[in-house]
């Protein structure tokens, strides 16, 4: 079960009802993380900033090392009750600690005794820059992305156990199969995980690709083409799949082609030719 939150600049909040957020340039380096009051409120109403409940945790408030500058959304565990999230970078106070980011849980109940830094990713083999994203949770594993890093620092696919321990790089990418993915996975027949990458592929323009997290199998369906001039068939997704109510098509945006970003749709069971 995943609940995604909204993110905008350095904070993310959760909320209950519609609601217009403003956009701000964030001027700090410390990252919250608010929870909006569940409130009676008519949807006509506009909520004011007093709607949200004061931060639950500043990054770079848990030391030698944390997270800072997160970028994604927050997956909630069930099971657990932990709520996962992912940083671009770190803060530390230990010497030539050059981490780029990391993977954190915390307990929305009592963050204070449960906030924890599950892994700091370092780039070469373990991925670095995750972003954009919540992670999937699939039979009990979370499975995420990393922009850079890994074998070839083109990205990699990980995952991590839903108590935040065991963190394991699956597939790292490379240019030839697709790099640079921005987001996760969408999950088909309970088993498989279809995904895009940025960059990459026949055209380096990005791929949709499924992965067997049972096999560890990767494998690229399709390959995106768009010319210089921006014309073509789409070219570096950065979103998420969504798969239709009949489990049969997954839909997708590019940010490059047709007139202005073409709508991407693949049947399922599609292989490259």
């Amino acid at each position: 079960m995943e609940i995604p939150l909204i993110s905008s600049g350095n904070n993310v909040w959760q909320r209950s009802q519609p609601h217009r957020i403003n956009r701000r340039k964030a001027t700090s380096t410390v990252a919250f993380v608010f929870i909006l009051a569940l409130l009676a409120t008519p949807l006509k109403r506009a909520y004011s900033d007093s709607s949200y409940n004061s931060s639950i945790y500043s990054f770079g408030t848990t030391m030698p090392t944390d997270g800072a500058v997160p970028k994604g959304s927050l997956t909630y565990v069930s099971a657990t009750g932990f709520l996962f999230g992912r940083t671009t970078t770190v803060t530390s106070t230990v010497h030539h600690q050059h981490g780029r980011g990391v993977v954190f849980h915390f307990n929305p109940s009592n963050v204070a005794s449960t906030y924890s830094v599950d892994h700091v990713f370092m780039g070469h083999p373990d991925g670095e820059n995750p972003r954009h994203d919540a992670m999937t949770l699939l039979n009990g594993l979370l499975y995420g992305t990393t922009l850079e890093g890994g074998t070839h620092n083109n990205g990699l696919i990980f995952s991590i156990d839903q108590t935040g321990h065991n963190y394991t790089p699956l597939t790292s990418l490379h240019n030839a199969i697709g790099d640079s993915p921005h987001s996760c996975f969408v999950v088909v027949n309970n088993n498989i995980l279809y995904g895009m990458t940025a960059a990459g592929g026949d055209n380096d323009e990005g791929v949709i690709f499924s992965f067997d997290p049972s096999t560890s199998n990767y494998q690229p369906l399709y390959s995106f083409t768009c010319n210089a001039a921006g014309v073509g068939m789409g070219g570096e997704p950065h979103g998420r799949l969504t798969l239709d109510p009949n489990g049969t098509t997954l839909y997708g945006m590019t940010r490059k082609g047709g007139h202005d970003g073409p709508w991407r749709r693949v049947q399922r069971g599609y292989q490259r030719q």
